[in-house]
């Protein structure tokens, strides 16, 4: 259950515990958080409570800047809050044991409890008046709460199908007097399940283009849509949930933590995710041939090595749209081929969308549209 906005303001969230080791799982975080150097921190707070610090949001896919959060089981309960005032002080709501039919429900299921006059008067605060939204959730009126349950916790996945952009031009661009492209100031849609190369010579745009469609910037004229939705509209929430089950991305300077490990900078994400199972990232990892580097800092391995560890790092994460910008340009030829072979039996089987740059070496795929910068 939540109660607050978390989206814009103040907000606790709970759920129950049945389990009396469920803490133990965070106290396991806590040696591979030590790792990113006070980046990350997990604090102990009383005998069932954490603060989880974080200097830069966008470590882990969210809105750049600082962010802490409290947590822990207080009666009971997982809480987790923004405001440290509301832990045992402001729990409204319900859970499972609080309805006629909790003690019904067996094996794991996805619960979620909304206390409706609380949702009106905050959609109301954010979005428009309380009168409006009376008006517009009237069907709704004589409801106390309204819940949702669900066996599956994939099933709740909403599917990105299409990336389009219509008439998008970097700002830098603007000035230009002409712009020969097969993707700027032209109407291209990207459809999940399909492969895609855009080739660029430097300084066309094509990191800009994954940063644009990522949501990292904004500095872009025209529109760029998600199954019809511009993405300039999207919340941070929505930006956080996109990131979390519909795009993966492999960035050209690639973003790993040199003071860890290359298998602790893969097996972070996995913990954020729980995706992959250990034995197909060893799998991975071997066929890569950085079976023997596991253990060793990224910061002392080649690029071409960590280029590897980037690669299985993006697969660690449900997607829709996987991009990897440059994946290839400090590989051999028996790598790029092992990597295209990796990434082609991903996309059969998830289903996914795939969108490669490349300024000259190309990822070894059978690609359905190739397209110029």
């Amino acid at each position: 259950a939540i109660a607050g906005n978390p989206m814009s303001g103040k907000f606790i969230a709970y759920a129950d515990v049945t389990n009396a080791r469920f803490l133990q799982t965070f106290e396991n975080l806590k040696p591979l958080l030590a790792l990113t150097g006070n980046r990350m921190q997990l604090i102990n707070r009383g005998a069932t409570g954490y603060e989880f610090r974080m200097t830069d949001g966008s470590m882990l896919g969210m809105r750049p800047g600082y962010h802490n959060w409290w947590f822990g089981v207080s009666d009971g309960r997982f809480y987790l809050t923004n405001h440290a005032e509301w832990i045992d002080a402001f729990v409204p709501g319900q859970t499972l044991r609080d309805c006629p039919w909790g003690k019904q429900v067996k094996g794991n299921i996805v619960y979620w409890g909304m206390n409706l006059a609380s949702a009106i008067e905050e959609a109301g605060q954010a979005y428009g008046s309380h009168a409006e939204w009376n008006q517009a959730l009237g069907f709704l009126q004589g409801l106390d709460y309204m819940t949702f349950a669900m066996e599956d916790m994939n099933k709740s996945h909403l599917e990105l199908e299409t990336i389009e952009l219509q008439q998008t031009l970097p700002e830098v661009f603007a000035g230009r007097d002409t712009v020969i492209s097969d993707v700027w100031h032209r109407q291209v849609a990207f459809k999940k399940g399909k492969i895609y190369l855009l080739e660029a010579a430097s300084g066309t745009g094509k990191s800009s283009l994954c940063s644009f469609i990522y949501g990292y910037r904004k500095d872009y004229q025209g529109i760029i849509s998600f199954d019809g939705q511009n993405i300039r509209n999207l919340s941070v929430s929505q930006w956080v949930h996109l990131r979390k089950t519909s795009l993966s991305m492999l960035f050209q300077e690639l973003r790993l933590f040199g003071e860890l490990t290359a298998w602790e900078n893969v097996r972070m994400k996995n913990a954020l995710t729980g995706y992959c199972q250990r034995k197909q990232i060893e799998e991975w990892f071997r066929r890569l041939g950085i079976e023997g580097k596991k253990d060793q800092k990224v910061e002392q391995m080649s690029f071409g090595q960590q280029q590897r560890v980037a690669f299985i790092r993006a697969l660690c994460q449900p997607s829709d749209f996987i991009f990897l910008d440059e994946p290839i340009s400090h590989l051999d030829d028996g790598n790029s081929r092992i990597m295209a072979e990796i990434l082609k039996e991903e996309v059969n089987r998830r289903g996914t969308g795939v969108i490669v740059t490349s300024i000259g070496k190309h990822l070894p795929l059978e690609y359905d549209r190739i397209l110029k910068l």
